[in-house]
């Protein structure tokens, strides 16, 4: 009887250690086929048609501030770095069942859109406003071109003419990552949208 209840407990024993096996070996295909899917950016809704593109390592996070206020930042971190918004309105969003909410500064020069509890645009016309690397409405295009590094600029057809748009993708969907995008007027920096991807 002991030696039929060894065999039991070898044979449990053995179905465990495949069980383990099987499962180790999932997690390691899981993390490579996550490892090759992270260069990949889809717009919402379309994953089905997801296409490759190539990160931008010259691109930075830190590009996507203007004063203090930032991309993903609370409503509560935009007060404390702008103060209290002249209005603030509900506004539509592209996609239903979505909460936004638009923050007014500026005499509407300055607006910062909130979605889901987080900064997602901001956009000013304002020349007090001060972005990354010290640019403002009004810097010329050069200051601008010098300011940021030329590996992060889109160059494509999507991309407006009276644009220069700085993304953390080198695509054509930058508009589905994080941008900058400085309209150009005669040679100047004539508004700025920063935005985590629409």
């Amino acid at each position: 009887m002991s030696n039929q209840s060894t065999k039991k407990n070898n044979s449990k024993l053995f179905v465990i250690v495949i069980i383990i096996i099987i499962v180790i070996l999932l997690g390691v295909l899981f993390l490579t086929k996550n490892k090759e899917e992270q260069n990949k950016v889809a717009e919402p809704g379309n994953e089905a048609t997801e296409a490759e593109v190539t990160m931008n390592a010259d691109f930075s996070s830190s590009f996507l501030v203007m004063d203090a206020a930032s991309i993903a930042d609370t409503r509560e971190d935009v007060i404390a770095a702008l103060g209290e918004p002249e209005s603030e309105n509900s506004v539509e969003d592209a996609i239903p069942g979505i909460e936004a909410t638009e923050l007014v500064y500026d005499n509407g020069e300055t607006k910062v859109t909130i979605r889901n509890g987080r900064v997602e645009l901001i956009e000013s016309t304002n020349k007090d406003r001060t972005f990354a690397k010290g640019i403002k409405v009004g810097s010329s295009q050069s200051d601008l071109e010098n300011a940021f590094p030329a590996g992060s600029k889109i160059q494509n057809s999507s991309v407006p003419e009276d644009s220069i748009v700085y993304a953390e993708v080198d695509s054509e969907e930058y508009q589905y990552a994080k941008y900058a995008r400085f309209v150009i007027k005669n040679g100047k920096v004539d508004q700025v949208i920063l935005s985590i991807g629409d």
